[in-house]
């Protein structure tokens, strides 16, 4: 990535308790860009959230976006804030209950966007679920936001299965994890 002219690294990581307070921000900023931001189910997902890795049953996991420094590796002090995030889960595909990744929402600042992070989000997501031997990815996306339809339609393998659902099927996956 490059941001005023620096070059920086970008890194993905999985999320952990600690990182409560920067994944609730994110996905306030997130739901509140929105046409119409859900308040009704927000202390839901904020309260989600504040349970998230405490060992009750994990409703979704979650991978941060950060830009670091020249090399993306910095103490946990030195980490400046998640820029971007994904949140998942599992999913069962009704036509033959195999299990599939389903991405429940996907986020990068707007300072940060045409950098690469989706498409990273993305490709780290594909390698989760590949590795974890599921056979497809799934996403929705709001109608409204025609930014994130167009961004969907160009990753490799992206097949619209209804006018807000996407989906990768194993092949498209390896594409996807690779190819970005």
């Amino acid at each position: 990535m490059t941001e005023g002219g620096k070059r920086k690294a970008a890194v993905i990581r999985p999320a952990g308790t600690e990182d409560y307070e920067h994944l609730a921000e994110l996905l306030l900023e997130c739901l509140e860009a929105r046409p119409e931001p859900p308040n009704h189910f927000l202390p839901e997902v904020l309260g989600a959230l504040r349970d998230y890795g405490s060992g009750s049953s994990a409703a979704f996991e979650a991978l941060l976006a950060e830009v670091g420094g020249p090399h993306g590796r910095r103490k946990k002090a030195e980490r400046e804030p998640a820029v971007g995030f994904a949140l998942y889960g599992s999913l069962f595909w009704p036509r033959d209950l195999t299990p599939a990744l389903f991405v429940k929402e996907l986020y990068v600042q707007p300072a940060y966007r045409g950098e690469g992070l989706g498409r990273a989000l993305m490709a780290s997501l594909a390698r989760i679920a590949l590795q974890r031997q599921w056979k497809r990815l799934f996403l929705a996306v709001d109608l409204r936001n025609e930014k994130a339809l167009a961004f969907y339609r160009s990753l490799p393998g992206s097949s619209p299965m209804k006018a807000d659902l996407f989906g990768f099927e194993e092949e498209a996956l390896f594409d996807l994890a690779e190819g970005l």
